[in-house]
């Protein structure tokens, strides 16, 4: 039906009639249909908010995961991280202010935002600095634990960082004062088929104020003033739906008229 190129995956982003027709009410929204809405997404945002944030694809936390229970008994997350080079490349995660991380689970999806990751590492060699880093975890559902997630990120940008910056950097480890884990009180759904349509709710969210710091006090009030409860209504979450099969379509009929 319409295939959308894709720097993160060999083949683009595939989406089928099947995958449109999740856009209906009470449908579960896959890996296809998160990664198109979010791509549109950083696409349509100014060149500035474009630079200052970064997508990873739906499929790379679940790698990560993945490879981190598998290499656990030796403990070798240079390994872990070996397998994912792909999916930076030529992408300075440290001069982003925002990397959005979709996470898929036991069927459920919910979204990590990894916020200012250069102020963690001045934190880290005990630099000044009046901004703040953090991981925020937003779950619609509450049903994803936020610690292991936090952790495996915490070692990914760890091993991130002493790539892009040689084996001898002096940073080894980020503390949870360096950068600490927030989860929020966030909007949250009352069915089981809407968690990923409220991901990308919440990342539309976070993009429209990317240019947005975060302080010691927000993280101190679980970001309330940042991520209001109300950010987002449940008819936004029908609207978006809307929104999603209407930008298929769109999609759809450019290609028609370019062949």
């Amino acid at each position: 039906m319409y295939n959308q190129p894709d720097k993160q995956t060999k083949h683009g982003i595939t989406i089928t009639q099947q995958d449109k027709d999740r856009t209906n009410s009470d449908e579960f929204l896959n890996d296809s249909l998160i990664d198109l809405d979010l791509k549109i997404l950083q696409q349509t945002g100014e060149i500035e908010q474009q630079n200052q944030c970064h997508f990873f694809g739906s499929h790379f936390y679940t790698k990560l995961e993945r490879r981190t229970k598998e290499t656990r008994s030796r403990n070798d997350f240079k390994a872990v991280h070996d397998d994912l080079k792909r999916w930076t490349t030529n992408v300075r995660l440290f001069e982003k202010r925002w990397i959005f991380v979709p996470i898929n689970a036991h069927t459920h999806w919910s979204l990590a935002v990894i916020h200012n990751p250069a102020a963690a590492v001045k934190s880290a060699l005990l630099e000044e600095t009046p901004l703040k880093s953090c991981i925020i975890h937003m779950d619609s559902m509450n049903l994803h634990r936020s610690q292991p997630i936090y952790e495996n990120l915490t070692k990914y940008l760890v091993e991130e960082y002493r790539v892009q910056n040689g084996a001898g950097c002096a940073v080894s480890e980020f503390s949870s004062n360096d950068i600490p884990l927030v989860s929020p009180k966030v909007p949250q759904q009352n069915n089981y088929s809407d968690c990923g349509v409220f991901l990308l709710k919440y990342a539309e969210y976070i993009f429209l104020h990317c240019d947005t710091d975060i302080r010691q006090k927000d993280i101190d009030e679980r970001l309330k003033s940042f991520l209001p409860k109300e950010m987002f209504t449940h008819s936004d979450i029908s609207k978006k739906r809307r929104d999603l099969a209407e930008k298929i379509t769109d999609l759809e009929n450019q290609l028609k008229k370019s062949i």
